[in-house]
């Protein structure tokens, strides 16, 4: 620590006011806590699934796909709000998530996970759609007619995030 500021990097830092940096293309994300708290309630999957009376394509894509800790749960689309996906710690239709608007700036718009998870997970998530972003909404527009050959090789082309606990896990 430096006299102009503490471990936080800021002299008036409050713990509601900590920011969680993750590298992103030379850049910083980073989300606040007192943001995070205003982020609306994400439903379980089962309350969203009981809602739809179509039927759609769904996967729960693990770090194999994502290179992320947790699941990143992908659909074709569902009325009731725009195009998104959900990470989850565990898979489960009643597992507590948040959810991440596919979009040119994606964001959390849903959240019932606590804020320390959202705080670490979203940014990763958050960049895992940036990279994914053409392809999940191709999937969730056109998924349900795709034959099963363009399904499977979808699942398979993922790009994948490169994380510090990923590559210091890989190098053990």
């Amino acid at each position: 620590m430096t006299a102009q500021g503490n471990a936080l990097g800021s002299p008036q830092s409050q713990p509601w006011q900590r920011r969680w940096p993750i590298p992103f293309y030379g850049q910083s994300l980073t989300m606040k806590i007192e943001d995070i708290a205003q982020i609306p309630p994400d439903p379980p999957l089962a309350e969203e699934l009981s809602d739809d009376d179509v039927i759609f394509e769904m996967a729960n894509l693990d770090k194999s796909q994502t290179g992320i800790d947790g699941f990143v749960w992908i659909s074709t689309l569902m009325t009731g709000h725009a195009p998104r996906v959900k990470y989850l710690v565990r898979p489960g239709r009643t597992q507590p998530s948040f959810s991440v608007m596919i979009s040119d700036q994606p964001r959390v718009v849903a959240n019932s996970l606590p804020v320390c998870t959202v705080s670490q997970m979203a940014p990763l998530v958050i960049r895992w759609v940036s990279l994914n972003k053409d392809a999940l909404l191709d999937f969730w527009h056109h998924g349900d007619i795709w034959p099963a050959a363009q399904l499977i090789s979808f699942l398979q082309g993922f790009q994948r995030i490169s994380t510090a606990r990923t590559e210091l896990t890989a190098s053990l």
